[in-house]
C-alpha cells in the first residue's frame, strides 16, 4: 500500500463481514415479531411503573412522565414514516413542541379532579385543530408540493402520538378507578375488554404497516412499534374520563 500524503486521510476501516451483518440486522432486518415485542414490553413498563411507584404520588407522576418523554424519542429517533428529509424534520419538530405543550399544560393544573378531565378534554379539540391548521400551512408553504397527502399525514401522525402519549398520564386515574369499591363491575370489565381489544387491533395494524413497508430506515422497527402504544392513550384517557364520570351515572 502506498504510504498516504499528508493532504490525505486515513481511510476508516471497514467492518468485519460478521460485524457488518450484525449492524445491518440491528438497524433494519427485524420483522413484525420484533414489532409486537416492543409494544408488550412498553405496556409492561408502563403498568409496572404505575402499579410500584404510586397511582398518586409525586414520584410515580414523575416516573411516568420520564417514561412517556423517553418512548416519544424513541418514536422520533427511530422514525417510522416516509417522506423525505426536510419533510421529517418539520414532523419531528412539531411533535416534539406538542408534547412540550400538552405535557406543560397538563402539569399546569391539578391532577385528575373533575376540572383536569374537562380542561384536558378541551385542550384536545383545540390542539387537533392547531396541529391541522400548522401542518397544512407547511404544506402551502413548500415550492414542490408533490405527495401532499402523504406529507400531510406524516406530521399529523408523529404529533398524534406525542399528544396520545401525554394522555398515557392519566394512567394512575384510571387504575385507582378500576380498583375502586364503588366502581360497577359491568364498567370495569367493559373497560378493561374495550382496551385490550384496541391494543390488539393497534398491534395487529402495525404488525401489516411494517411488513408493507418498501424502504425501512435504521432502527425504524422500534418507533414503528411505539406509535400504537402511544396511540393508545387516547384511549386510556377515554376509559379514566369514564372511569371518573361514570358511577355516578349508572
Amino acid at each position: 500500500m502506498a504510504k498516504l500524503r499528508s493532504w490525505q486521510k486515513t481511510p476508516a476501516p471497514e467492518p468485519r463481514a460478521g460485524e457488518q451483518e450484525w449492524l445491518k440486522r440491528g438497524m433494519t432486518k427485524h420483522g413484525g415479531f420484533s414489532v409486537a415485542v416492543t409494544q408488550i414490553a412498553s405496556y409492561a413498563v408502563l403498568l409496572f411503573a404505575v402499579f410500584t411507584l404510586g397511582t398518586h404520588t409525586v414520584s410515580g407522576l414523575i416516573g411516568l412522565g420520564f417514561l412517556l418523554l423517553s418512548g416519544s424519542m424513541v418514536m422520533l429517533v427511530g422514525w417510522p414514516f416516509e417522506g423525505e428529509a426536510r419533510e421529517s424534520v418539520f414532523a419531528r419538530v412539531l411533535a416534539s413542541v406538542t408534547f412540550l405543550v400538552g405535557f406543560g399544560y397538563l402539569a399546569s393544573g391539578e391532577f385528575y379532579t373533575d376540572q383536569t378531565f374537562l380542561r384536558w378534554a378541551g385542550f384536545l379539540v383545540i390542539w387537533f385543530w392547531v396541529m391541522v391548521f400548522v401542518s397544512f400551512l407547511r404544506q402551502m408553504m413548500r415550492r414542490n408540493r408533490s405527495h401532499l397527502i402523504r406529507s400531510l399525514s406524516v406530521g399529523l401522525m408523529a404529533s398524534l402520538s406525542t399528544l396520545g402519549a401525554v394522555c398515557w398520564m392519566f394512567l394512575p386515574s384510571l387504575v385507582r378507578d378500576l380498583n375502586a369499591e364503588q366502581t360497577p363491575t359491568s364498567l370495569a370489565v367493559t373497560v378493561i375488554v374495550v382496551l385490550l381489544a384496541a391494543a390488539v387491533a393497534l398491534l395487529a395494524a402495525s404488525i401489516t404497516w411494517w411488513n408493507g413497508k418498501p424502504r425501512k430506515l435504521p432502527f425504524s422497527w422500534m418507533g414503528m412499534g411505539m406509535v400504537p402504544v402511544l396511540m393508545l392513550g387516547y384511549g386510556i384517557f377515554v376509559a379514566a374520563f369514564a372511569m371518573h364520570f361514570g358511577p355516578a351515572v349508572f
